[in-house]
């Protein structure tokens, strides 16, 4: 659904066909284009999540003094 909507709304193809040109893109692809530091957040989005899972205690590495050698 997001590739219909924003990249055939960038390529020319609207499904509703009534008020989009081929060069109009949805505002919050506009605002990603014009801010590039605002790329990040769509992707950590649908990488991790908003509410990324915890692994419980137990399979935590422990944690030393000496962990980036």
């Amino acid at each position: 659904m997001a590739h219909k909507v924003i990249l055939g709304r960038a390529l020319g193809f609207d499904p509703d066909a009534e008020h989009t040109s081929a060069t109009s893109l949805p505002l919050p692809a506009r605002l990603l284009e014009r801010f590039p530091a605002l790329r990040g957040i769509p992707a950590r989005l649908v990488g991790i999540g908003p509410l990324p899972e915890h692994a419980p205690e137990w399979a935590r590495r422990p944690r030393t003094l000496h962990a980036h050698r």
